[in-house]
């Protein structure tokens, strides 16, 4: 296995992962709408959003290539939280720069292989290079295997955010 920096080459096969990421959502958490994309070509206008994104917040779209095929991927950006950030002097008690991951898959096919953990690892030594304090993520509070994965990763609980739908 080995990961790579996304490039455009690799924008179909992101697209796939992606789309199976976005369709396992719908099992996570039912109450939102995570419907499948509405054509081929909103996913890519998605995916090339993503990584004009990454690339504007200093951030980065890793994936993880195993017998030359893609099978995970991990998204994050790069937020510096300045001095006159109210939310930094709040919460974080002073300026800080955080890793945020905004999003991380593996193929089913792959779990339970190392590749998660491979991706996360990645991520950490990019956040680093950037001078950050902390990594940040959120994942829904019913993905258990999710939050057991970070937790082994060494991140802890530390907020909950709530939501639900609004009726018409």
């Amino acid at each position: 296995m080995r990961i790579v920096k996304y490039n455009s080459k690799y924008r179909d096969d992101l697209s796939k992962l992606f789309d199976d990421f976005h369709n396992s959502m719908i099992l996570v958490e039912a109450d939102f709408n995570y419907g499948p994309f509405k054509n081929h070509e909103s996913l890519l206008r998605y995916i090339d959003k993503m990584a004009k994104e990454s690339q504007e917040k200093n951030g980065f779209i890793f994936l993880a290539i195993v017998d030359e095929k893609p099978v995970g991927f991990i998204q994050g950006i790069v937020k510096d939280h300045s001095k006159d950030d109210i939310r930094s002097m709040v919460i974080q008690s002073g300026p800080s720069i955080q890793g945020w991951i905004g999003e991380l898959y593996v193929d089913f096919n792959y779990r339970s292989q190392g590749i998660g953990l491979a991706l996360m690892k990645k991520a950490k030594l990019y956040f680093n290079s950037k001078h950050c304090t902390s990594i940040r993520l959120n994942v829904f509070y019913n993905n258990r295997v999710a939050v057991e994965f970070y937790e082994k990763f060494g991140l802890r609980r530390i907020s909950l955010e709530m939501g639900g739908k609004l009726e018409s």
